[in-house]
């Protein structure tokens, strides 16, 4: 579906005969009437995080949640393209775009483009994170699939501009600079997923907070939570880690109508051992949350592939999208893996085309769980 989209956009473009670099002047526009808004959520922050008022609830059977897509099956040579899909699979984890003085957390424009155009030229497919969690891995035959999460919803990662024809994309951010690097190569893929917090409003600028968030799964994006106020989950007791994490949940689900697709610990920091599992499900205001994986910052586990034996939901690793290597202190970063996979490919994902099955050589059988196989077929050869 994702690739559907992405050549429906191209098409749409040559045939008005525009440059696929003005992918995002021709993104879908939003306007007031065109969204199911609800009042403006007022986000000024108020000493006590729990001080805002309780979002309305909706019944579970009211969010909407769409099956993981299934592409049909094809064929291989197996010992030609040599599949190995017991392999690592990154997430990448980005903040904000900035140009000056560029904080650990963001990336300069330069070297998010860098970094598109280094994964694209190695190899790697840009899959959504719905995708990973229900191992239905979508690539090419021979690439290796890769997750992009940006954190806080700083306006430099999206934000939307008012036009007289509507909102629209600004441009500079990361989902522009995104948005037009997958017109010019539609076959990178298209997909992110945005963690966002409500002490802080969600990417500032142009329209609602519901239409930001509309916008960005229009386009097909998804949103997940990064907690109601980003306080650390290590120091709260059970209650408080449920309302951090209940709150975010229910008031995104208000606004989208659709549930949040994953959990991301602020600072990349879990509660304490004996809580963990409330992080993931749990209940807040009488209502009930559950999450498939929290994001951790940092190879905490050798890999995110979801059928691994060592992956751990709670535990899901990521690499900061930074390259801050020097020849005194490496850094184990994006730039640092990239390098790392480069000289050492076997140990990455190799997808053989089929997200119904996952394939590996004989030698790597003992690396899949066959408990987390989601109904995939294992495939050895």
């Amino acid at each position: 579906m994702k690739q559907a989209f992405i050549g429906f956009i191209i098409l749409f473009l040559l045939a008005a005969g525009c440059s696929r670099n003005d992918l995002t002047d021709y993104m879908p526009m939003l306007t007031p009437g065109q969204v199911e808004t609800g009042p403006r959520p007022t986000l000024t922050p108020s000493p006590s995080p729990y001080a805002a008022t309780e979002p309305e609830q909706k019944d579970a059977d009211q969010i909407q949640t769409d099956p993981p897509f299934i592409e049909e099956p094809a064929e291989i040579d197996y010992f030609a393209v040599k599949p190995d899909e017991s392999g690592n699979i990154m997430i990448i984890m980005y903040h904000g775009i900035t140009d000056e003085n560029t904080p650990s957390y963001d990336r300069s424009t330069e070297g998010f483009l860098q970094d598109l155009n280094t994964l694209y030229s190695q190899g790697y497919r840009l899959i959504s994170m719905s995708d990973l969690i229900n191992n239905r891995i979508s690539v090419e035959a021979g690439c290796t699939p890769v997750v992009l999460t940006f954190d806080d919803g700083r306006s430099s990662a999206f934000s939307l501009v008012e036009t007289e024809d509507g909102l629209r994309v600004k441009p500079g951010c990361a989902v522009d600079l995104l948005l037009k690097f997958c017109g010019d190569h539609p076959d990178f893929g298209l997909a992110a997923s945005f963690y966002i917090n409500y002490y802080s409003e969600p990417f500032q600028g142009g329209g609602t907070v519901a239409e930001r968030l509309n916008f960005l799964t229009a386009i097909g994006f998804e949103i997940g939570n990064h907690t109601y106020s980003h306080i650390q989950l290590n120091e709260l007791d059970a209650i408080g880690i449920q309302e951090e994490i209940g709150r975010m949940d229910a008031w995104i689900k208000e606004l989208t109508g659709t549930a949040p697709v994953a959990l991301s610990y602020p600072f990349g920091i879990r509660p304490v051992s004996d809580l963990r599992e409330v992080a993931l499900n749990g209940s807040h205001g009488g209502i009930d949350y559950s999450y498939p994986i929290g994001l951790r910052e940092g190879q905490s586990i050798v890999t995110a592939n979801p059928a691994h034996v060592q992956f751990d939901p709670l535990n899901a690793p990521r690499v900061r999208g930074t390259d801050s290597s020097t020849s005194d202190n490496e850094v184990q970063d994006l730039g640092y893996f990239l390098r790392f996979y480069e000289r050492n490919p076997n140990r990455r994902y190799i997808s053989d085309g089929n997200p119904l099955r996952v394939a590996v050589p004989a030698g790597s059988k003992n690396l899949i769980d066959p408990d987390k196989l989601q109904g995939a077929e294992l495939f050895v050869y």
